[in-house]
């Protein structure tokens, strides 16, 4: 087989997709997802990631987006399926990082306590494009449960979905010795059934049971290529562990 030949092989038979990966088009609006360009100073780099919205004031995504990355000014896209083309009910804002809080324990190296909430410097109004998703207040470990994740992803800016259940933690760190000494009761796990997770661009997005906010997209097994194309769980910040830290921060 031809180099060329072998290229093409390889294109099709990895589904390398920064977003989520092999997931759908979301064809319906969610209207607390939040699309975040974080723009370094002095230069045309940024960091995409997703969050959602919480309440008029307050945007929750991860602490990884912000961590070490010289973030001067914040575009926070609200009400979007896509969010390099104009919509109706879309909303920009931009602002800097004064508002940022990331959770005082977070540790870059482990993913542990990756949460963090973008106070806005002004309230936003809820329409029928946007609107905020309500937190899990319950201690259930909702193992199995059928769950959803959502993302905006990192090339193509199209919000995308995927279902699959929850995995126990037990399950989730014995699937890979990656996750053997990473994934603790803090987190809450997203099986990779069908090649199925999030990527780059989708850390901070929602992991849903039945429309409510059980988890924060926080990291997923790659290669070094950062692929994320293998059948593996993605794990997500559990929020019900976190609940009074976001309440004592955002009042919600």
């Amino acid at each position: 087989m031809s180099l060329a030949a072998l290229m093409i092989v390889l294109a099709v038979s990895i589904p390398h997709v920064a977003c989520i990966n092999l997931g759908n088009d979301s064809l319906v609006n969610e209207p607390f997802m939040v699309a975040l360009f974080l723009h370094r100073p002095y230069t045309r780099e940024s960091v995409h990631c997703s969050g959602t919205l919480i309440s008029q004031d307050y945007v929750l995504t991860a602490a990884r987006c912000f961590y070490d990355n010289d973030v001067s000014t914040i575009n926070i896209i609200f009400g979007a399926l896509a969010t390099d083309r104009w919509e109706e009910g879309h909303l920009t804002v931009t602002q800097n990082t004064s508002g940022l809080t990331l959770h005082p324990g977070f540790d870059p190296d482990t993913f542990a306590n990756n949460l963090a909430l973008i106070k806005l410097d002004d309230s936003i109004p809820f329409t029928d494009f946007i609107s905020p998703v309500a937190l899990y207040d319950g201690d259930e470990t909702l193992e199995g449960e059928n769950s959803t994740i959502l993302g905006y992803g990192l090339y193509d800016y199209q919000l995308k979905y995927a279902f699959n259940p929850i995995l126990s933690t037990v399950d989730c760190q014995t699937s890979d010795v990656f996750y053997e000494d990473l994934v603790t009761d803090e987190h809450i796990c997203f099986a990779g059934y069908g090649f199925l997770s999030a990527c780059e661009g989708d850390f901070g997005g929602p992991l849903l049971v039945d429309d409510v906010q059980v988890g924060v997209l926080s990291f997923y097994w790659h290669d070094e290529y950062n692929y994320c194309y293998f059948d593996q769980p993605t794990v997500s910040t559990r929020i019900s562990r976190f609940r009074s830290w976001i309440r004592d921060i955002s009042g919600v």
